[in-house]
């Protein structure tokens, strides 16, 4: 993100639109990959109620790799 649009909360309302898409496509659930390096998005998910759970998928083999869920 760019120094600019630190700080203004853009990334937790991107979020909860992401949130509102999935509630309102009937998901129960939302689950999210990022990577051990990323600080900044692991602090936002976990802000935001989310908890680790196992790595999915093809993120299942990525040490790298941690995946987030939060039930909708």
């Amino acid at each position: 993100m760019a120094p600019r649009a630190r700080g203004r909360g853009l990334s937790r309302r991107m979020l909860a639109e992401l949130e509102d898409s999935v509630a309102a496509a009937g998901g129960r659930r939302v689950v999210l990959q990022t990577a051990t390096g990323q600080q900044a998005a692991i602090g936002l998910r976990t802000s935001a109620g989310y908890r680790r759970v196992a790595n999915f998928g093809p993120y299942r083999e990525y040490p790298d790799c941690v995946c987030f869920a939060r039930p909708l």
